[in-house]
């Protein structure tokens, strides 16, 4: 998607590996339902009002990207699969993670969030806060299980993704 001041824009994948890129710009409302299988989610749109991730079945990515995005409330749904989120943008006032069944990992490095929300659900998940100040580790241990870890280890997860890495390369 490449469009500006659009209201309610919906993606739905189906089954099969589906690809949604956003670059569009003053959205109120952008949904994305990857459907079963493998599915990405890139986003460098800014200003938008609401943005819901819902992957579904199958190892889905969704990316945030820094560049001048703005949004205030993210919310990822993975669902069974082995997900993976990585937020970059610090114009994010409300940023919520739910992994669902399986190994997850989530990345925040965000500087301005302002409400930031992780349950990793089922297994083993991993989450990782760049900016601290953004939640306390005592709520992070009330939402989820999870096993906080250094930047580093997300990091070599991602390029150890040879899909993500191709898709990333568009």
């Amino acid at each position: 998607n490449t469009g500006s001041a659009l209201s309610g824009l919906v993606f739905s994948g189906d089954s099969g590996n589906d690809i949604f890129v956003n670059t569009g710009t003053s959205l109120n409302g952008l949904t994305f339902n990857g459907g079963a299988d493998d599915d990405l989610f890139s986003n460098s749109g800014a200003d938008l009002t609401r943005l819901i991730f819902h992957g579904d079945a199958g190892d889905d990515r969704f990316i945030n990207r820094a560049a001048g995005v703005q949004a205030s409330d993210i919310t990822f749904n993975g669902d069974a699969g082995s997900d993976i989120s990585v937020n970059y943008a610090g114009g994010v006032s409300n940023l919520t993670f739910s992994g669902g069944a399986d190994d997850d990992v989530f990345q925040n490095s965000g500087v301005n969030v302002s409400s930031l929300v992780f349950n990793g659900g089922a297994d083993d998940d991993v989450f990782v806060n760049q900016y601290k100040k953004n939640v306390p580790d005592k709520e992070v241990r009330e939402h989820s299980e999870a096993i906080i870890k250094d930047m580093n280890l997300v990091a070599d997860a991602l390029e150890q993704d040879a899909w993500l890495q191709k898709i990333l390369q568009l």
